[in-house]
């Protein structure tokens, strides 16, 4: 028999809940709420703002486009008045995205952030432009609150705007990933309790056969003994995976195999055609395994009806494992559970790879098709 590997396995991800990962490498800004970030949204903003104000000053005939030093008064002021709307939102803003629950009501934070900017702005609009009248003493500006102060708060409230709808799409895509992550989680759990229910069968079964070999055959249970403790050792060490090479199943099913011959000897024959290419598929761990054992555990095995067992691949994406049908009495009479190892292995697969796999009963066969995984 081949001997049985153990190989330093890292974590599976369930197959259908992969995009997640991918979702979340396409993710611009994970917290775009930075001082890099608002410092290139003030100086874009202003930058903007301050050029559709000249335009506009040129077209309707005013002195912005002659007097060069009220337009760099011009933008320093939104620069600064941008750098103010932006600072304060994005503090607000990203103490939100930072919070530990991301469905709590974000209201709260639009308004504050809203509110706050837009009357800081405001005060600062009536200072610089107070300001302004005293610097440019020939510039004929009745009061402090003229339309200059209306651009201000158009300029305010486009940054509010800007800040608001990148906090909005940003939190949206936290609940939703949020949202995938608990989905995630509860598909772990339920493919790792199917799990459970195979690993403490398996072991029922196995010291049930070896206690009918001690005392009777002390060499081969001694044997068993140890072959018993290598497969337990393979499904141990699966806790943390949800797949396994190919090629590493079948190796723990050679260990297996080799322990169900000494109990029944020539009675038991296993046949494998495996083609080479396909060793590096992947499947559920002790599902290749789960067939056999209900192979043997539901038909006679015996010096007038061995039990034949084939393993072979079929195309290039599935595994058969066929068995000459021979049923126990108690199979015959729907005494015994022949499926319920079979519903749990389909269960993991429609969790694991969306795709289920394939039973058929015949009068001289019973066999199980499973799904490959490239």
């Amino acid at each position: 028999m081949a001997p049985l590997r153990y190989p330093n396995m890292t974590f599976e991800h369930l197959q259908p809940l992969a995009h997640i990962i991918d979702n979340r490498q396409k993710i611009l800004f994970s917290n775009p709420f930075t001082t890099k970030v608002a410092v290139l949204l003030t100086f874009i903003h202003a930058a903007v703002i301050s050029l559709l104000l000249t335009i506009a000053n040129l077209k309707w005939g005013g002195i912005a486009g002659d007097y060069w030093p009220q337009q760099l008064f011009l933008l320093v002021h939104n620069l600064i008045l941008s750098g103010l709307v932006f600072g304060i939102c994005f503090r607000v803003y990203g103490r939100c995205l930072k919070s530990v629950d991301p469905a709590q009501s974000a209201a709260r934070y639009i308004v504050y952030s809203s509110v706050g900017s837009l009357l800081i702005a405001f005060a600062f609009s009536v200072f610089s432009h107070w300001f302004r009248r005293s610097v440019f003493h020939d510039l004929d500006i009745i009061g402090i609150i003229d339309i200059a102060t209306l651009a201000d708060a158009l300029l305010s409230a486009g940054a509010v705007l800007i800040a608001t709808l990148i906090f909005v799409l940003c939190r949206r895509q936290k609940m939703v990933l949020a949202n995938e992550q608990l989905q995630s989680e509860r598909l772990i759990a339920r493919c790792e309790a199917l799990e459970k229910q195979v690993n403490p069968h398996f072991l029922f079964n196995s010291l049930n056969t070896l206690g009918g070999l001690i005392g009777v055959d002390d060499d081969s249970a001694q044997h068993y003994l140890q072959q018993l403790a290598s497969t337990y050792r393979y499904i141990m060490q699966q806790h943390v995976n949800h797949t396994v090479p190919f090629a590493d199943e079948l190796a723990f099913v050679d260990t297996y195999c080799d322990m169900m011959q000494i109990r029944y000897g020539g009675n038991l024959r296993i046949i494998r055609r495996i083609d080479p290419a396909l060793l590096q598929h992947r499947v559920p761990p002790i599902s290749v395994q789960l067939l056999v054992e209900n192979a043997i555990k539901h038909n006679v095995v015996s010096d007038r009806h061995p039990l034949t067992i084939t393993i072979e691949t079929i195309g290039d994406s599935t595994l058969r494992v066929s068995n000459t049908l021979q049923l126990k009495q108690d199979e015959q009479d729907g005494a015994g559970s022949l499926h319920v190892g079979l519903d749990n292995l389909n269960q993991r697969y429609k969790l694991l790879f969306h795709q289920e796999i394939n039973i058929q009963q015949t009068e001289t066969d019973f066999v199980v098709e499973l799904p490959l995984i490239a």
